[in-house]
């Protein structure tokens, strides 16, 4: 295992305080739905993209409503992103455009061309954990190979099994993940919130 739930839940305070001031987005931690004990942080903002038209020249600017969970997924132990998007109104975006927000997030995000990117093996739309509605998700499958690579947790941050025990070594891990995954949802992490 990556990160256990109690190095999770006490990883976001600290994951917040490193991102306060230096995101747009208003944030806050929330424990949600009527039987949770894990916390989630959950974030909230809005973007100006390129309509839904078949003709691109007639498409006007519209704005998408984000709303993010950064949660831990038990199966995986590591974190995972739920999110919805939505328009103005409170109506979801269907799928095609949802896959289309992300992957034009990938693609100014990285510079290259997301037209390969094999969307539907990494986002899906499921029932958030706690809340039950639908929300999407990038799967986690790969997120603690990912963190594994991008953290230099020592051994002495690490129990016999391999899982960062330390708050610190545990938000940073988070931390990275959300640097990688953020940016599919239009989230920039700035590279002051690591110091």
């Amino acid at each position: 295992p990556m990160l256990s739930r109690s190095a999770f839940n006490e990883a976001l305070p600290q994951l917040l305080a490193r991102l306060s001031g230096r995101l747009s987005w208003p944030m806050r931690l929330a424990t949600v739905g009527a039987e949770s004990d894990t916390p989630v942080m959950e974030l909230q903002t809005s973007f100006l993209v390129a309509g839904p038209a078949a003709d691109a020249s007639d498409s006007a600017p519209v704005l998408v409503q984000v709303r993010l969970h950064i949660g831990f997924s038990s199966a995986y132990a590591c974190p995972v992103l739920h999110f919805c998007l939505s328009q103005p109104d409170g109506v979801p975006l269907a799928a095609s455009d949802a896959a289309d927000f992300v992957r034009v997030n990938v693609e100014s995000s990285t510079g290259e061309a997301a037209g390969q990117l094999d969307l539907a093996s990494v986002l899906s739309q499921v029932p958030h954990p706690q809340l039950g509605c639908p929300m999407y998700t990038l799967h986690p499958c790969r997120t603690a190979e990912l963190i594994g690579r991008l953290t230099s947790a020592s051994e002495a941050d690490r129990d016999g099994s391999g899982e960062v025990r330390d708050t610190n070594a545990a938000a940073l891990a988070v931390l990275s993940w959300l640097t990688v995954y953020g940016r599919a949802v239009g989230l920039q992490v700035p590279p002051e919130c690591f110091l």
